[in-house]
């Protein structure tokens, strides 16, 4: 085709004359239909390949009537459609009429959206039914716990309690007596078994109320908790209409008794190994998270010259995980060995604890007298408020004393704990002669007489 001539004519070869296309052309090489480059409106494909020649019609002949569109068309409005005998493509449209099918598809897709949806929603709905008709069906016949779990770190209490009749037992002649009953040395005689033990029975009074049975076994539970060479054991249990407790005999009494009995015979390596094992026998305790309450050198028991253990855990408390302090109800409370939050507003801690051994070491450094002996109990803690403490007594140096008055801060942060005062008496215990002097003591040696000042010990 000749550039010259227009796009619906064709160059003739011969005379090199512009001549027209077949009206149904666009774009020709010759006069026929078949000569068309594109058409007008329909092709008929003259082979069964769309790929080969064609005339070009306004319309499909009978015997092709069915007007096939390419795929293509959608996307490029310039393809062509044909005719075919078969409708194997999709029927003839306009681009005008996509929109139109864009919508009914949208339509359809929700539709299909909303109904997998009521499915999904119903499904779950007899789901949440079927579970919750389970758990009815546990509270009824008593399955379900409502409570949520709260795991600690604390250990299960493996400890063994061993309940013994009465005919096992023994009683001899009284040791002692207090509120709630009367403790009597006797002889276990475990049945079946060929063996007598000296034993202390506590024997608890006849007609006391269900808190103080309460209260018996509560002491029984934390004496059987404990396992430490300074704590007094418990042995076992008596459940009779008085109920005993059993316990090693401690045969030299208690150290209140027994400092003021053999004042001239002990030595400053035997307080202060006693020191070290009250301290250790209460770390141990605060170990346990036990607050004891009532330490005082009343409660410490003599087994040997050479060895003491800690008793009356009648007031003993053991503190929850999350607790660090027992709020005590009304009731008897030892003044003079308490700390000041103790008588102030009843709570008790090891610290508390702390300030006790304080007092009962000054008991035993003082050969038993007895702490504020002239000052009424009811005006011992505005005195102790207003910065009063217990004398320093004679034989103690001012390491000891000062270590004494560390245990009495107001301040319970203040106050050391007792693996601390443990680690320090048994240090001092090592070289006793520097810190107790003790006439006729062996390991005396002569004091320093040197101005010296207390420094508090803060911890």
């Amino acid at each position: 085709m000749s550039k010259f001539c227009p796009a619906d004519h064709f160059t003739d070869e011969l005379s090199r004359i512009c001549t027209p296309c077949h009206h149904e052309c666009r774009g020709c090489t010759g006069l026929l239909p078949t000569d068309c480059i594109k058409c007008q409106n329909l092709k008929i494909f003259l082979t069964d390949s769309h790929t080969g020649p064609f005339n070009c019609t306004n319309s499909c002949p009978e015997d092709i009537p069915h007007k096939i569109y390419f795929d293509e068309l959608l996307q490029n409005p310039i393809a062509e459609p044909y005719c075919s005998a078969l409708a194997n493509g999709p029927p003839a449209m306009s681009t005008a009429k996509i929109p139109t099918v864009l919508v009914i598809t949208l339509v359809l897709a929700f539709m299909l959206l909303v109904i997998l949806g009521i499915i999904g929603y119903t499904f779950r709905q007899k789901a949440k039914a079927k579970k919750e008709a389970v758990k009815m069906t546990k509270v009824l016949t008593g399955c379900e716990d409502n409570e949520p779990l709260r795991p600690t770190n604390v250990k299960p209490n493996l400890a063994k309690l061993r309940i013994v009749k009465e005919a096992e037992l023994r009683r001899g002649g009284m040791l002692g007596f207090g509120a709630f009953g009367k403790v009597y040395k006797g002889v276990w005689v475990p049945e079946g078994e060929n063996m007598k033990i000296p034993v202390a029975i506590k024997v608890l009074k006849e007609g006391t109320g269900a808190n103080t049975s309460k209260e018996f076994l509560e002491e029984a539970y934390i004496m059987a908790s404990v396992e430490h060479p300074n704590l007094l054991q418990l042995l076992a249990v008596c459940m009779t209409n008085q109920m005993m407790l059993i316990t090693q005999l401690m045969p030299l009494g208690c150290l209140l008794d027994y400092v003021r009995t053999h004042k001239e015979k002990i030595g400053s390596k035997a307080f202060l190994n006693w020191c070290t094992q009250i301290a250790r026998g209460m770390a141990y305790l605060e170990e346990k998270r036990l607050v004891h309450r009532d330490l005082a050198a009343r409660n410490v028991l003599v087994q040997t010259p050479n060895c003491v253990k800690i008793t009356d855990f009648g007031l003993a408390k053991l503190l929850d995980i999350n607790e660090d302090e027992y709020k005590a109800a009304g009731g008897k409370m030892p003044i003079k060995w308490l700390a000041l939050e103790c008588v102030q507003h009843r709570i008790f801690t090891h610290k508390s604890d702390v300030w006790a051994f304080g007092v009962t070491i000054w008991e035993i450094l003082s050969y038993g007298a007895r702490p504020y002996a002239n000052i009424s109990a009811r005006n011992v803690p505005e005195l102790i408020e207003n910065g009063l403490k217990l004398p320093q007594p004679a034989i103690c140096t001012l390491d000891i004393y000062c270590m004494m008055v560390s245990c009495w801060m107001l301040d319970a942060d203040s106050r050391p704990t007792f693996k601390q005062l443990a680690d320090t008496f048994a240090d001092m215990a090592r070289d006793p002669g520097r810190y107790l002097v003790i006439p006729g003591d062996k390991f005396m040696r002569l004091p320093s007489y040197s101005t010296q000042v207390c420094m508090f010990i803060l911890y």
